[in-house]
C-alpha cells in the first residue's frame, strides 16, 4: 500500500514539474493574506482608539441613545438642522463638490497650530508660556515676591477670572471679551496669561490656559506648608461693568479721559498692585481690543507683530479658543457653505433677553419687522446676480423668533439646531452649556453680512468679522431708525461704534 502511494505520488510529481514550486508559492500568498488581515485590524483598531480619545463620538441616527458610547458625547447638539441639508441639496452637484473642497481646504488650514496671517507673535508667546507655567517658575516668582515685595512684569501672572459665586460675570460674549482683552493686555506687556473660570471647558493643546490646573494646585501646596490659605496669594481685582473711562486710564489708554482726582486716586492704587504682584485676578465683563488700538503706540506695535482692527478678534479667538471635535467639524460644515461665492449669507440675530425664557412671552412684531426689513435692504444692496443664492442664518434666544422667521422665509432661512440657552453665573455652567452658544457665535462670523441686535454676542460675531461695512445694529427699540437704506453710507454700523455701546469691545 506504502509503496502504491509512492508510486502515484512520483507519477505526480513526474507529471507536473511545478507542483513543488506552486504549493511554495500558495503557502506563501496564504500566509501573507493572513498577516496582512491582522495588520489593517491592529490599525483599524488603533484609529478607533484615537477617535475615542481625541475627539467626542457624534452618533448617527441609526445608534441606540441608551448606549455607554452614544452619551458620552453632546451627540444631541451635534446633529445637523434639516435646513442644512434642505439648503444644501438643493444646490447643484457642481455646488455641493465646491463646498465639500471647501470644507476640506478649511480643514487644512487650521491643521497648522500658527496661524500665518496673524502674525508674528505666537510662537513667541507659545514659548514664554510653557515655560513659565513650570512649577520652578511659578516658584521663582513667589519667592522673589516674598523676598522683594514685587516682581518683574515679565514674572507676572495675569489671570482673567470668574468665581463659582459671588459675581455676576455674564454671558458668553461678556466672558469673551473680559479674556480677549486681558490676554492682549499680557502680550503687550509680557505677562503670562491665565484663565480661571468655574467651568474646563478649552482643549489644552498647544497651551494650557486653566489656571486651576496649571497655578492651583502648586498655590496650595505653598499654602499647606506654611499654613495659610492659597487665597493670600492673589491680588484680586473686580472690574465688573466699569465704566470705560476707568478701564482706559487703568490699562495706561490716555490718563486724560477722566478728570476725577479721587477716581484717578484710587486708580492709581490699584495700577501699582497690577504692577508688581506675581498672581493678578481680575474680573471684568468689558472689551478694550479695539478701545486699545486707538492708542497710537499700542496700534503700532500690534501691527508690527500683524495684528490690525479687521483680523485682531479672529486671531485672538483662534489662539485662545480653538473648537476641536465634533464641535469644530460642526461649524466647518456651516462656514464652507456661508462663504460659497454663490452665496449670499446674512446672519440675523435677535436676541429677546429674558423674557424669552417665561412662559407667557410674546414676540415683539414691530421689532420681528424692522430686522425683517433691514436684512431684505441688505439683500437688495449686496447681490450680485438674480442666481446668486441666498441663505439667511437665524440665531435667537427664543425658538419663537426662528420659527417665525422660518415660516416667512422657508427657502431661505438656515438654523445650526442648537436649544436656545443663556449662559450665565446663574445656570448650570458645564462644558455642554458653554460650547452651545460659542459654536452659534462662531458661526455667526462665517456669513458676509449680518443684522444684529446691540447685544455683545452679536457685536462678538462681527468683529471676529472683520469687516466694517457688513453689519447692521438694530436698537432694541426700533423707533429711532426710519428705513433701512442700505446704499447709505451711514447704514451700516462700525466696528469702532459698536465698541462704545454695552460690553465695549
Amino acid at each position: 500500500m506504502n509503496d502504491s502511494l509512492s508510486s502515484n505520488r512520483a507519477n505526480r510529481k513526474h507529471e507536473d514539474p511545478t507542483f513543488k514550486e506552486i504549493s511554495r508559492k500558495e503557502l506563501l500568498r496564504f500566509f501573507l493574506v493572513i498577516v496582512g488581515f491582522q495588520v489593517i485590524l491592529f490599525y483599524f483598531h488603533g484609529y478607533l482608539r484615537f477617535l475615542e480619545i481625541h475627539m467626542e463620538w457624534v452618533p448617527t441616527s441609526g445608534e441606540d441613545p441608551e448606549s455607554p458610547k452614544a452619551n458620552t458625547s453632546l451627540e444631541s447638539e451635534w446633529l445637523i438642522d434639516p435646513s442644512f441639508t434642505r439648503i444644501l441639496e438643493s444646490l447643484s452637484p457642481k455646488q455641493r463638490k465646491e463646498i465639500e473642497a471647501m470644507e476640506q481646504y478649511f480643514r487644512f488650514e487650521d491643521s497648522h497650530p500658527i496661524d500665518s496671517s496673524c502674525g508674528i507673535w505666537q510662537q513667541a508667546y507659545i514659548d514664554k508660556h510653557k515655560e513659565h507655567v513650570k512649577p520652578s517658575s511659578i516658584q521663582k516668582a513667589f519667592e522673589t515676591w516674598k523676598r522683594n515685595g514685587r516682581v518683574d512684569t515679565s514674572d507676572q501672572y495675569l489671570i482673567h477670572y470668574c468665581p463659582k459665586e459671588g459675581a455676576d460675570c455674564g454671558g458668553v460674549a461678556d466672558h469673551l471679551f473680559g479674556a480677549f482683552s486681558m490676554f492682549l493686555h499680557s502680550l503687550l506687556t509680557n505677562k503670562t496669561f491665565l484663565i480661571d473660570w468655574p467651568e474646563d471647558v478649552w482643549y489644552p493643546e498647544t497651551i494650557d490656559w486653566n489656571a486651576s490646573r496649571v497655578m492651583t494646585p502648586i498655590l496650595q501646596e505653598y499654602a499647606s506648608s506654611r499654613g495659610t490659605y492659597p487665597e493670600e496669594y492673589y491680588f484680586t481685582q473686580n472690574l465688573l461693568n466699569w465704566k470705560p473711562n476707568r478701564i482706559d486710564v487703568l490699562f495706561n489708554m490716555n490718563t486724560s479721559r477722566t478728570e476725577d482726582k479721587d477716581d484717578l486716586c484710587v486708580i492709581d492704587k490699584i495700577k501699582t498692585k497690577l504692577d508688581g504682584h506675581p498672581f493678578v485676578r481680575v474680573l471684568t465683563n468689558h472689551g478694550s481690543v479695539l478701545r486699545q488700538m486707538k492708542e497710537i503706540a499700542i496700534k503700532n506695535q500690534l501691527e508690527e507683530w500683524g495684528l490690525q482692527k479687521h483680523n485682531i478678534y479672529s486671531c485672538l479667538w483662534r489662539f485662545l479658543f480653538p473648537l476641536k471635535g465634533p464641535a469644530y467639524d460642526y461649524t466647518l460644515k456651516y462656514k464652507a457653505l456661508l462663504q460659497h461665492p454663490d452665496i449670499l449669507s446674512v446672519t440675523v440675530h435677535i436676541r429677546n433677553g429674558d423674557e424669552a425664557f417665561r412662559e407667557n412671552f410674546r414676540l415683539n412684531h414691530g421689532l420681528m419687522s424692522k430686522y425683517i426689513e433691514c436684512t431684505q435692504a441688505i439683500v437688495r444692496h449686496a447681490k450680485t446676480s438674480p442666481t446668486q443664492r441666498v441663505v439667511f442664518l437665524v440665531i435667537s434666544d427664543s425658538e419663537l423668533t426662528t420659527d417665525f422667521i422660518a415660516k416667512r422665509f422657508p427657502n431661505e432661512t438656515l438654523l445650526t439646531g442648537m436649544i436656545p440657552s443663556h449662559f450665565s453665573t446663574d445656570s448650570a455652567r458645564d462644558r455642554e452649556k458653554l460650547l452651545r452658544p460659542v459654536t452659534d457665535n462662531m458661526i455667526m462670523s462665517y456669513s458676509s453680512y449680518a443684522v444684529h441686535s446691540q447685544s455683545g454676542f452679536g457685536r462678538l460675531a462681527s468683529f471676529v468679522r472683520g469687516n466694517d461695512r457688513r453689519a447692521k445694529m438694530v436698537g432694541e427699540f426700533p423707533l429711532h431708525i426710519q428705513g433701512c437704506p442700505a446704499d447709505q453710507e451711514f447704514f451700516f454700523t462700525t466696528m469702532d461704534h459698536m465698541a462704545k455701546v454695552w460690553s465695549l469691545g
